[in-house]
Order: structure tokens, then C-alpha cells, then sequence
């Protein structure tokens, strides 16, 4: 049985199963079927079928434009805090490395 008629069967099994009313194991016994493999089944197919309406649920992405407001930001290091203001020169901050 190649893999989609065996996932149809067990789709229709599974639903048998889900109607019937029946504890697992009385309806395995009932099919001719193991136990073990309706659990397998059962879980398997509301995995996929979970997968599939997570899916269809999630929301679409929009790119929303946000402005940020510069801000200022203060460095602490044990006693020693550098305060940078925004608006700052970047250039002259990024060369006031120290040795370069």
C-alpha cells in the first residue's frame, strides 16, 4: 500500500473510530487492529490536521513604518559613566577609541 492510500485508509479508520464511540481498545479489537497503531494514528493525524489549521490561522505580515525617537544613553562602568547624547557625531565618537 503506497503512502497515500495508506494515510486515506487510516483517515477513514481513524474517523470510524472517533464516531463509533467506542474505547480504543474495544474498537482495535472490533476493526482487527492494533491498539498501539489507532494511538499512532489518532495522534499522528490530529498533528498534521492541527499543523494544517495553525496554518490557515496565523496572520498575514504588514510592514508597519516606525519612527523612533532618537534617545540619549549612559555607559557605567564601576565609577566611570559616559553619557551619549543623541545627535552625537558618530564619526568623532567611533575615532575616540583611545590608541587608534
Amino acid at each position: 500500500m503506497d503512502k497515500q492510500k495508506r494515510t486515506t485508509y487510516w483517515e477513514s479508520t481513524v474517523a470510524e473510530y472517533k464516531a463509533s464511540g467506542l474505547s480504543a481498545k474495544a474498537f482495535s479489537k472490533h476493526a482487527g487492529i492494533k491498539v498501539n497503531t489507532l494511538y499512532y494514528w489518532v495522534k499522528k493525524l490530529d498533528t498534521d490536521q492541527s499543523d494544517a489549521e495553525i496554518a490557515e490561522k496565523l496572520p498575514e505580515w504588514i510592514n508597519i513604518p516606525v519612527k523612533l525617537k532618537p534617545s540619549n544613553i549612559s555607559i557605567r562602568i564601576g565609577q566611570v559613566t559616559i553619557d551619549v547624547a543623541s545627535g552625537c557625531d558618530e564619526v568623532l565618537l567611533m575615532l575616540s577609541k583611545g590608541g587608534d
